[in-house]
């Protein structure tokens, strides 16, 4: 019997593999090309980010922070707007919320989500104060604060589908308990 601490999962099968590179390419792609056009309620939410969230929830950290500044360094020469800010901001909301995954009840999808909602705010928060260190304007009002509120209730969305099927890869590969119906 193996003793894993938190944020520490047993080696990805083929499907998991599959599954998270499909995540990841179709994350970058989404924050590249689909919400810039699309934007629901004038908000852009962050794929990467929930990617990422997503992958450290299941268990996959150093994935998930790889992910959070890979992608978020990739969305940020994109926009081209203080380049590795984006990437810095969701790196620290990744371990923020492994930090707090590891001291919460994980059973729960509830507290699983709520992790990962309060990490989508860290990075909003992170980001706008990176960006007022380095001297750029931010405006202050209800607009700015329902767009953030926007932001975090979308991305703890896409972080609830990129988690469950990034959970349900890895329930197909370890079926050790399970009846025949669960196997892959």
């Amino acid at each position: 019997m193996s003793a894993r601490g938190p944020g520490v999962a047993p080696p990805a099968g083929a499907r998991s593999r599959w599954v998270v590179g499909g995540a990841v390419v179709g994350a970058v792609l989404a924050d590249l090309l689909v919400w810039p056009v699309v934007a629901p309620f004038g908000v852009l939410p962050d794929t990467v980010l929930a990617v990422a969230l997503a992958l450290t929830a299941a268990g996959s950290r150093r994935v998930g922070l790889w992910v959070a500044v890979g992608g978020g360094l990739l969305c940020d020469l994109a926009s081209g707007v203080l380049i590795g800010m984006g990437s810095a901001a969701r790196g620290l909301s990744v371990l923020l919320a492994d930090f707090l995954a590891a001291r919460a009840p994980s059973e729960r999808f509830g507290v699983t989500v709520a992790i990962a909602a309060l990490a989508a705010a860290a990075c909003e928060v992170a980001q706008r104060a990176g960006a007022v260190a380095f001297g750029v304007e931010v405006p202050l009002s209800w607009v700015t604060v329902a767009r953030a509120i926007g932001f975090v209730l979308l991305t703890g969305a896409l972080f609830a589908v990129a988690y469950t099927a990034v959970s349900w890869a890895r329930l197909t590969e370890s079926a050790e308990g399970l009846g025949r119906r669960w196997r892959a």
